[in-house]
């Protein structure tokens, strides 16, 4: 008989984790498409953009700044706040700009400002629906591993005994962290969205994509906070989503005065 190397509790969480990573997303999306007769386009385009310029066109540059093959890259990678700060600008940049775009080209007749907030929803949550799938293969991989499958998978004893170590780790409250953080990073990219929608649709806002490129920035860069050992992931977390209420505040002023 096989000895479990995962205990059933870890998995449960973890499955509890993967699915409110899914159904959050997906309720709010359904909740604010009802309730406001909001078209399903610009929640589609949403999550088009995010694969397109913040999984693919923003690794383009990070090939070069991120390698260590060169003199610039070995210099961001030996400045730990310099590395993060290019990093969130990175993803301030290639995301805003992706919204920039959905919002211009692919949305131009949809200029009512709710299609600011569907696009949001969007845009977050197939972060989250991305980031679920990785904690469900992580899962599938556990689960082999407890039914003594690792060598099926081409897990060598260094892996194997790495996954064992992260899911082990993994209680309810991680699992409620996880999803917590998920939380935070949607309200972030709906009210993002509604800057950078404004910017593209309003006269006067044009100013906003700067904006939401800075705030987004600034965003990203607190997890400086954690890997440089000045808080702990609980402040972290409670840190990103007080600065992603802040951000729906103003927003919400910008979305009353163009709605």
């Amino acid at each position: 008989m096989t000895t479990a190397l995962i205990s059933q509790n870890n998995i449960t969480w973890l499955i509890i984790q993967a699915a409110l990573m899914i159904l959050l997303p997906a309720s709010a999306a359904v909740i604010w498409k009802i309730k406001n007769r909001a078209p399903l386009k610009p929640l589609i385009v949403g999550m088009i953009i995010f694969p397109v310029f913040a999984l693919g066109l923003e690794s383009l540059p990070k090939q070069l700044l991120f390698t260590g093959t060169n003199a610039l890259s070995l210099k961001i990678l030996s400045n730990p706040i310099l590395y993060y700060l290019v990093a969130a600008l990175c993803a301030g940049v290639f995301e805003e700009i992706g919204r920039f775009v959905g919002f211009k080209f692919l949305l131009k007749n949809n200029t009512e400002a709710k299609n600011g907030i569907s696009y949001g929803l969007g845009h977050g949550g197939i972060e989250a629906v991305i980031m679920a799938l990785s904690v469900i293969n992580l899962l599938y991989i556990g689960i082999a591993i407890n039914n003594g499958g690792a060598s099926a998978l081409g897990l060598d004893a260094a892996t194997e005994n790495a996954v064992v170590l992260q899911l082990s780790a993994v209680t309810g409250f991680t699992a409620f962290l996880a999803v917590f953080e998920r939380l935070s990073a949607i309200i972030l990219h709906v009210s993002l969205s509604v800057l950078v929608f404004a910017s593209v649709n309003r006269k006067g806002c044009k100013h906003l994509l700067l904006v939401a490129i800075l705030l987004h920035t600034l965003a990203d860069f607190e997890i400086a906070l954690y890997a440089s050992g000045i808080v702990n992931i609980r402040t972290l977390e409670i840190i990103v989503f007080a600065t992603s209420v802040c951000y729906a505040l103003f927003a919400k002023t910008v979305y009353n005065k163009i709605k």
